[in-house]
């Protein structure tokens, strides 16, 4: 039962025991998608094209209804195609004519040229490099060298061909600027923290390693002595790396809700039908929280569809219990770890320790603290 996985088609099968059906076609090794039940016994599905006779003629075997509904997908497609052989034809000339036009220049682009893209064009025109030019005559790297010796002032170009256009990228001189002075200023701490290194490339160091600092405080000052004891005003630049922690805290409730069965319980029967039902609603109970279990026995056969239904309706009663406190403490943690972990996200931590207590004995909270370094310099505001 084997086919062209390509070439899909839908079906609808009716019946009952539909299940049978599935555990059947899965025996043999049949595939099937977009599966879904319709109502209680109609279902609809897409199987391959090869496998399309041996469904139906299992579904007339064990008396389920089959109905084919049509190709899908790719066989839709050529389904609907060979049925207009003009548009095939049509498609055939126009990726011809594609195919061909893709082998010709049919636009010039001139990027940046700024004063001297008119000019630039009417040499590539004067060039023989226009629309309907081949591609295979364009010579890139030789129009660039002879661009350049053309326009000594421009600082390069670059000449490509994209799809069906040829591309001239001018890049035209500039006097760098200049830079502007960088205005005096401290490097202060972004967070708090303990210091662990520290590497001065301009200013004062205010702090040594193993200083413990808080948001705010300067960590280079911007300012350097002379060799004549003078006092220069600079901008403080440097790395000041720091031991950080971040804490976060998880509760979870320790009392979770059980429902229990009573014993009392009440059933209700029904005959059905795939047009109506017998009685025509299903009387509910007194009970104020109940299970429902519900069975169903077929009654008559394929040709007259007919079943009953049986109801159980169980009383249940909700009641507080205790939940195993070591496998909850196991999940609060976990759970505290991915939150520590997303908040740290992008540093690598280097160390991480737990805390936890119960409140009033109604939740677990777990406290756990992450260490991790990283560069706190910023420039104050």
């Amino acid at each position: 039962m084997r086919g062209l996985g390509l070439m899909k088609t839908a079906f609808q099968v009716q019946g009952l025991n539909l299940e049978r059906l599935l555990n059947l076609l899965k025996k043999e090794e049949v595939p099937l998608w977009h599966l879904r039940r319709t109502d209680g016994r109609t279902l609809e599905a897409v199987c391959r094209a090869g496998d399309e006779p041996a469904i139906r003629a299992l579904c007339e075997e064990k008396g389920w209804r089959y109905a084919p509904r049509g190709p899908v997908g790719l066989a839709a497609l050529l389904h609907r195609l060979r049925k207009r052989p003009g548009l095939l034809i049509g498609g055939a000339m126009a990726l011809i004519v594609l195919c061909v036009a893709l082998r010709f220049v049919w636009a010039v682009r001139v990027n940046g040229a700024g004063p001297y893209r008119a000019d630039i064009a009417q040499y590539l025109q004067e060039s023989g490099l226009g629309p309907g030019t081949p591609i295979r005559r364009v010579d890139a790297r030789e129009l660039e060298t002879r661009l350049t010796l053309r326009y000594p002032k421009i600082a390069w170009f670059r000449v490509y061909v994209s799809g069906m256009t040829l591309v001239v990228d001018v890049t035209q001189g500039h006097p760098a600027p200049e830079m502007a002075a960088a205005s005096p200023g401290d490097l202060v701490a972004s967070r708090d923290g303990v210091v662990k290194e520290i590497r001065v490339y301009a200013g004062t160091a205010a702090v040594q390693p193993g200083d413990v600092v808080r948001a705010g405080q300067v960590l280079i000052r911007g300012e350097e002595r002379g060799r004549d004891e003078n006092i220069t005003p600079v901008r403080a630049e440097g790395v000041v790396l720091a031991r950080c922690w971040k804490q976060v805290i998880v509760e979870t409730p320790m009392l979770t809700t059980r429902d229990m069965e009573t014993g009392r319980e009440k059933t209700v029967h029904r005959l059905e039908t795939p047009w109506l039902c017998w009685p025509a609603e299903l009387e509910e109970p007194e009970f104020l929280q109940w299970n429902t279990y519900i069975t169903t026995q077929p009654v008559g056969g394929a040709f007259f569809p007919l079943w009953r239904k049986t109801v159980a309706y169980r009383e249940v009663s909700l009641e507080y219990a205790l939940p195993d406190q070591q496998q909850l403490l196991k999940e609060t943690r976990r759970a505290a770890e991915k939150r520590l972990r997303e908040a740290l996200r992008g540093y690598e931590i280097i160390d991480k320790w737990e805390d936890y207590c119960m409140i009033e004995d109604e939740k677990l909270s777990v406290s756990m603290t992450g260490e991790w370094v990283m560069d706190i310099g910023q420039e104050a505001n």
